[in-house]
């Protein structure tokens, strides 16, 4: 492995965001044909890079960030790269792994430090043969030449962490060696995650959302208070703040998000407050709460830690799905539910109240039927 420091010299032109280097990597794999790429020339590439504001909100907001594992979400990927962005809390690590024989791996640590250690073979498979820091602002190109099998962490257990990754040959899928035997995992693609828009010129100073803010929101997301109040003199920001600062001020909005493209990645409390500021409205509109589901981006690892307790009775299921209440106001009541194998539930008109409900479906699919209203109303309003 190579790597360059991350220190800048004054006097140079603002660093490239990390949408203009996909779109130079893009452009490079056009003019390499079969070739393969030059891992110096990508490294140099990699190493002025930094992500812009809205590349912090976007890539490494608080929903990037999972109490469980690392984070990791393809951001693009040609013919010859693909580009991932992978958010630590404190502590975390991709477990024992490979890439692939003859794939080049350039990362570079925007945010904390990382730990890498490249693991022997055959009878001393397991044993750490070779191990080195990849500290903030560090540039690395880590050159496979075999499928060596790697472990990858953060090397804090207090602070977070934030790294840019690119791969050539493109990676899509991980491999990992686990007691189970092979297992592969693919990375999800953030589709349009790096449109960009338009930065305010000469604006206050709160609409100047710097890194270390960004970091800092991240850092609160991991649970990482204490690291985040030296990130930041300034107040606590989430997602939905950070990106309205970025955007000159605009506050979002249920309604400002119908008019605008691409989807959002959303914490709950996100949604909580946007449902609450649409709902309270006198003309409160039902187009805008299916737009704001419709865009909103969720954390798997989250809504899943959420319902492992909801999972692990499903065999009790049959009657309905079992619920957590994420939000609870006069008006509404936000919930995650989870629906075990053949689980159905009924829900007369009466029982509802005359109320109106939204569904979004994370994962698997559901089947809604609708029926008549008999012409005589059952007992207390139950379905015949």
């Amino acid at each position: 492995s190579a790597s360059s420091p991350g220190a800048r010299p004054s006097g140079l032109p603002p660093p490239p965001p990390l949408g203009e280097l996909c779109s130079t990597l893009t452009r490079l794999a056009g003019v390499l044909g079969w070739q393969p790429p030059d891992p110096f020339q990508i490294l140099d590439l990699l190493g002025p890079v930094e992500m812009s504001p809205m590349e912090w909100v976007k890539l490494a907001g608080p929903a990037h960030f999972s109490e469980f594992q690392c984070t990791q979400n393809l951001i693009h990927c040609d013919d010859h790269f693909s580009v991932m962005v992978a958010c630590w809390s404190p502590g975390q690590s991709i477990p024992a792994h490979h890439v692939g024989k003859n794939r080049n791996e350039w990362v570079k640590v925007t945010h904390g430090s990382l730990t890498y250690q490249e693991l022997g073979t055959g009878m001393f498979w397991g044993d750490v043969e070779r191990e080195s820091e990849l500290p903030e602002g560090s540039s690395t190109v880590l050159r496979e030449g075999s499928a060596r099998t790697r472990v990858v962490a953060n090397a804090s257990s207090e602070s977070p962490a934030v790294s840019i990754h690119i791969f050539s040959p493109p990676l899509t899928t991980f491999t990992f060696r686990t007691e189970k035997g092979i297992e592969r995992k693919c990375v999800p693609m953030l589709a349009g995650a790096l449109s960009q828009h338009p930065l305010p010129v000469g604006g206050s100073d709160a609409t100047q959302v710097s890194t270390a803010e960004a970091a800092a929101e991240a850092a609160r997301a991991a649970g990482a208070n204490a690291a985040a109040e030296q990130l930041a003199d300034r107040g606590a920001m989430d997602s939905l703040e950070a990106a309205e600062a970025v955007l000159g001020g605009d506050k979002v909005t249920a309604r400002g998000l119908m008019q605008t493209a691409g989807r959002r990645y959303l914490s709950f409390r996100a949604l909580a407050r946007l449902l609450d500021e649409e709902l309270a409205r006198s003309d409160c509109c039902d187009d805008a709460v299916t737009a704001l589901l419709r865009k909103a981006v969720f954390n798997a690892e989250e809504w899943r830690g959420k319902l492992e307790g909801a999972a692990a009775s499903e065999a009790s299921c049959m009657e309905g799905p079992r619920s957590v209440v994420l939000a609870s106001r006069p008006d509404y009541t936000l919930a995650l539910c989870f629906w075990g194998p053949h689980a159905q539930q009924t829900v007369t008109a009466a029982q509802r109240g005359g109320g109106k409900s939204w569904s979004l479906v994370l994962e698997g699919e559901l089947e809604e039927r609708t029926f008549a209203a008999p012409s005589s109303a059952a007992p207390n309003g139950a379905a015949p």
